[in-house]
């Protein structure tokens, strides 16, 4: 069940700068919760204004004049030297120093004063370079608002005060006209202060908005968690939407409660739009891949993906990226798969989408399915050629996702799953694929379809993958083609499924007996479901927790389910979490045996990121009980969890060449057993009646062991086993063991 989580900090992103790419310059920029600002010409304020307003409203301030009384204290055409530090940018003139802090809500602009010539009042006036625009505003103590063309207020301008070293503060007169702000600080005020002074307004975005790891407008959110550290181990990355036409990605790692430990990593620029983040963790290299899309909306107009490698436990910003190959045409909807933690294996796999279109960026009507594999190896990483995954000039692919923790080793597995439409059919739907591809980047030559597939009667939506060491599954909507006939562009269906399958790696193709029927996790009168994200226990290797959105309430909202190694649901459906929620996902605490779910929203109101995590029902512990005649013990090896294939039965301490019958039942009994093959003092201790399940396959050995599966139907219960061990001349019976299972 979900157990929310505290509210962390407000985010903060520090003064930065990165590699220009295609010739284009990424500029020095910095964030706090509701805005960003660029320091490369100047100071230009960017406010927050969510993914539905059409286009920013940056504002910058230029210093055009700063006198005491008749005299001019800012030389013509003189050029400050810049100095930054992580979250203050100064700008050093000779008589002083204008200077920014980037705070949370807001940006506080300084006017530091060390000495002041001349006398009368301090009069500071900037120039405002904006389409905004505020009401003539005569000298006074007051705000200046700032409104759009549509008299939006978008930012404001704050009341402005001054100090000086002892303390001492006023608050002074701001005006506005023809497109300057005035500061003025009295000269009677100035005659008694103690130098330096400081004048000291400041901007924010006029909006509010809240959440747990950062309160920003949300278009795509994934989250991925190292299990080789114990603190900043779980990444969040996600892209912001400043407006229609700007979108940036952040990374942050947190701990495990979603303790804030650092933005590793930001995507500001307005040169571009960053976007479609997705992130990995590579055990066998102890880095984590950051995989997203960068949109050139001017120029050559094109769509690329970048990669940054960041090393595990490193809560310092880093700005270095690297070009997933793309020698022509246009990449996007990009997803990476790395390995567990623990596990050998430095390479991450990234697959995506293409267009053959050279320059201006569009989806096709015959859309490809690229992989290329990462190289982590090196803290920068290297990318290998890129392969065709699906590629069919008949063809449309897209959606590619991968399994985010294959398991590893010498060499491994992971799987692809993809949505395609034959272009050459009609009637004709999408169809869901799954191709394997090795870690050497071989593709196994056969494909897994889901059963739905054969009939033409659904479309098969989004597909999201998950799974590792040959144990997968896919979930994925439908929407009836009846109802949605032809090629439909959207992912919203009616209903909700989840498919099990198993593919050995180093098999060409599924393996037929580990296919499984599809499950139906929620249906919706219209179409409006859409899959979000998958999570995998990579302990038991038989859960998978299932994560989509409805939108069929009056607020989207997630929705959960856990299902076992069938898919068949163990718990839920139910809802993750309240409030307007439109995108989430999904990743396993292999340490604590729980799920990490992030869910985020596009509300230009209550914009947030919500971090939850997903327990497991904690069962009683198992118990020795009645009275046994023998040493040998039976043990019980798993998390004792309904849906889990991989429980384990153990018998300890049993003579050497022994055989074992291990006898199930779901109801207790004390029956003494008097026979000259029983040894003395022996009790059957398990009803051997209408509760009584069977015999476990018979062993000969010391310590003997089998797999136990708990399946999806069966009911909260408690099991009763014993063991009845034959030493070639009698029988003897170990005590009973409790084992209480649960969902």
């Amino acid at each position: 069940m979900p157990r929310a989580v505290p509210p962390a900090a407000d985010l903060r992103i520090p003064i930065h700068t990165a590699e220009a790419d295609l010739g284009q310059p990424y500029g020095i920029w910095a964030a706090g919760t509701e805005y960003k600002v660029s320091f490369h010409d100047g100071m230009t304020f960017v406010p927050r204004l969510g993914g539905s307003y059409p286009h920013n409203q940056p504002l910058s301030w230029r210093t055009t004049s700063v006198r005491r009384g008749a005299e001019e204290l800012l030389a013509a055409g003189e050029r400050p030297r810049r100095a930054t530090s992580d979250y203050r940018c100064e700008y050093r003139f000779a008589a002083f120093t204008e200077a920014y802090d980037v705070l949370a809500n807001g940006l506080e602009q300084t006017f530091v004063f060390e000495e002041l010539p001349g006398s009368g009042d301090l009069v500071i006036t900037g120039a405002i370079d904006s389409l905004l625009a505020a009401d003539h505003a005569a000298p006074a103590h007051q705000d200046l608002t700032f409104r759009d063309g549509d008299g939006l207020a978008i930012v404001r301008y704050g009341k402005a005060w001054v100090r000086d070293r002892s303390g001492a503060r006023i608050g002074i007169a701001t005006s506005w006209d023809h497109g300057e702000v005035t500061l003025r600080v009295p000269h009677r005020w100035l005659a008694h202060a103690e130098l330096p002074i400081v004048v000291d307004p400041i901007l924010a975005t006029l909006s509010s908005i809240h959440g747990y790891i950062a309160p920003v407008a949300i278009a795509t959110v994934d989250v991925g968690r190292d299990d080789d550290a114990t603190a900043a181990n779980v990444m969040t990355v996600w892209s912001v939407r400043f407006s229609i036409l700007d979108w940036d990605v952040v990374a942050r790692l947190t701990d495990d409660d979603y303790t804030p430990r650092g933005i590793v990593y930001s995507d500001l620029s307005t040169t571009w739009v960053a976007d479609q983040p997705c992130c990995a963790y590579v055990g066998g290299a102890d880095r984590w891949a950051l995989v997203f899309r960068r949109h050139f909306t001017s120029g050559s107009a094109q769509s690329q993906l970048r990669c940054h490698v960041h090393a595990s436990g490193d809560t310092t910003l880093g700005t270095s990226v690297l070009a997933v190959p793309s020698p022509t045409g246009n990449d996007w909807r990009p997803d990476v798969g790395g390995v567990e933690g623990g596990a050998a294996g430095t390479k991450a796999l990234v697959v995506f989408q293409h267009e053959n279109n050279a320059f201006a960026f569009s989806d096709t009507a015959a859309s490809d399915v690229y992989g290329s594999l990462l190289d982590l190896t090196t803290p920068t990483g290297s990318f290998g050629s890129r392969f065709p995954i699906e590629v069919s000039q008949f063809r449309d692919s897209e959606r590619p996702t991968v399994n985010q923790v294959a398991e590893g080793g010498a060499s491994w597995s992971w799987v692809c799953a993809l949505q395609n439409y034959d272009n050459s059919l009609f009637p004709e739907d999408w169809d869901l694929n799954v191709r394997r591809i090795g870690s050497d980047g071989s593709i196994a030559s056969g494909v897994w379809s889901s059963d739905l597939a054969s009939g033409g009667a659904y479309h098969q939506l989004q597909p999201v993958v998950e799974g590792n060491a040959g144990r997968y599954a896919v979930l994925f909507a439908t929407a009836d083609t009846t109802a949605a006939p032809g090629k439909i562009t959207g992912v919203l269906g009616d209903r909700i499924w989840l498919e099990r399958f198993d593919w050995a790696h180093g098999a060409s193709a599924p393996d037929p007996a580990g296919d499984r029927q599809p499950v139906t996790l929620d249906i919706a009168p219209t179409r409006d479901l859409a899959t979000t994200g998958l999570g995998f226990d990579t302990i038991d290797d038989s859960h998978f927790a299932a994560l989509w959105i409805s939108t069929e309430v009056v607020n989207p909202e997630p929705r959960y389910a856990i299902c076992g190694y069938s898919g068949a649901v163990t718990e839920g459906p139910a809802v993750a979490s309240t409030g307007w929620i439109t995108k989430g996902a999904c990743t396993f605490d292999n340490d604590r045996g729980e799920y990490r779910i992030v869910l985020s929203n596009d509300n230009p109101v209550t914009s947030v990121i919500w971090g939850t995590t997903l327990e497991y029902v904690q069962p009683p512990p198992t118990v020795l009980s009645g009275a046994g005649c023998s040493p040998t013990v039976l043990r019980w090896l798993g998390n004792r969890g309904i849906g889990s294939e991989t429980e384990r039965i153990a018998v300890v301490g049993a003579p050497a060449g022994s055989g074992h019958f291990v006898l199930v039942s779901l109801a207790a009994a004390n029956q003494p057993i008097l026979d000259p093959a029983v040894a003395t003092g022996c009790s059957l201790l398990v009803s051997n009646g209408a509760a009584f399940l069977g015999t476990l396959d018979f062993q000969v050995g010391s310590t003997p062991s089998w797999s136990f599966a708990l399946p999806e139907w069966l009911p909260p219960t408690t099991l009763y086993l014993q063991d009845w061990i034959f030493d070639g001349s009698r029988f003897a019976a170990t005590q009973r063991l409790e084992v209480p299972v649960v969902r």
